[in-house]
């Protein structure tokens, strides 16, 4: 039988970046006054994940660690490690070299487990690079972190014909308690100026800003089609200056808070077209919030007189949650960002509205 494809493990056969997490976690635990050396890391923490290795580590010394905590530490911990992974090489050596070689013959992957708790970046290459998760639940494999910031997502792309696939990316702030309180920017997926990416049976998961799609010049095509996606949140969970077309796919805000804005474009006055949604349903997770009928589909996002925010929904369902009289909103009323809508740039054709108090 020929050879298909070659299969990869990451650590221990590509690269070693287990002194980086080591370091990580020092970095993390030092404030606290915590000690940690390298020999009691390989032969009593180095299996577990973020979470288990502070939860283990408290109980053998007897810290109460509070679920507020525990959560500052893994998002502290994750942002630490990509910080230097950024700036280290972790590579075996002769690890590029084979890679390259195997790359002008077969199709390459790396295999991961089936939760996947660290920062995710994808650069640029030479080549289009893809996530696929085994088999057709997207629920199966998850890639899930909590770090903070419209810059510091879960999952980072620059790579232009990225493709994911059956697989969920979840920014887990506020998920074990809801968002009624710290709410703030958590992003799951950032498509960051990365052309042609195709997103197919994706789930992405979070609050507020849940996916940014961010395009940095007009003149540099960042576009994306996202095919039978699910995409929850409750602020702005849509966002961005880029080009995306979401076929068949579900937007469902969540009613932790009063008031919700769906998507927030910043398209730029001179691209062609923003977030273009076509045989879409926006549905609501039945709270009381969401069920009073008066959140917004959009606001467009007020980077700058160029920066105009542009959506077309076609052919989709609107649930009762959004308000039907005045589905578009201003951005930032009472504050020196104040914009009013443009219309000029929003539309939505045949589509259906779902009556005020409809389940979702």
């Amino acid at each position: 039988m020929p050879t298909l494809a070659v299969i990869f493990d990451f650590d221990g056969v590509l690269a070693n970046t287990e002194e980086l997490h080591y370091r990580a976690f020092t970095q993390v635990f030092e404030p606290r006054g915590w000690a940690l050396d390298l020999s009691e890391y390989y032969e009593r923490y180095m299996g577990f994940d973020d979470r288990g290795l502070v939860v283990e580590y408290a109980r053998d010394r007897a810290i109460d660690v509070p679920a507020d905590v525990l959560h500052t530490l893994i998002a502290s911990k994750a942002q630490a490690f990509g910080e230097l992974l950024s700036t280290g090489e972790v590579l075996y050596p002769g690890a590029r070299e084979i890679v390259r070689q195997l790359a002008g013959e077969f199709r390459l992957a790396i295999a991961s487990g089936a939760l996947h708790e660290e920062i995710v970046t994808i650069p640029r290459a030479a080549m289009p690079i893809s996530l696929y998760g085994e088999g057709p639940d997207a629920r199966a494999v998850v890639i899930r972190n909590s770090p903070l910031g419209v810059g510091n997502p879960v999952v980072r792309v620059g790579n232009h014909g990225f493709r994911a696939r059956n697989l969920t990316i979840e920014n887990a702030h506020n998920k074990d308690r809801g968002d009624r309180v710290d709410q703030t920017q958590a992003v799951a997926l950032m498509l960051d100026d990365a052309d042609r990416a195709h997103m197919e049976n994706v789930r992405l998961i979070g609050f507020q800003d849940t996916l940014h799609l961010n395009a940095t010049s007009p003149t540099q095509p960042a576009r994306a089609f996202l095919d039978r996606v699910y995409v929850e949140g409750d602020m702005d969970f849509i966002f961005g200056e880029a080009t995306a077309f979401f076929r068949a796919s579900e937007i469902r805000t969540l009613g932790d808070r009063a008031i919700s804005y769906t998507l927030a474009p910043s398209t730029h006055v001179s691209s062609r077209h923003g977030f273009v949604f076509e045989r879409c349903r926006f549905t609501h997770d039945g709270s009381a919030n969401a069920r009073a009928g008066f959140f917004k589909l959009a606001r467009q996002w007020n980077r700058g007189p160029t920066a105009v925010g542009k959506v077309a929904i076609l052919h989709s369902t609107i649930g009762a949650h959004i308000d039907a009289e005045r589905p578009w909103a201003d951005w930032s009323i009472g504050t020196p960002r104040y914009r009013p809508v443009q219309y000029e740039y929003l539309a939505e054709f045949e589509n259906r509205w779902e009556t005020p108090g409809a389940s979702p």
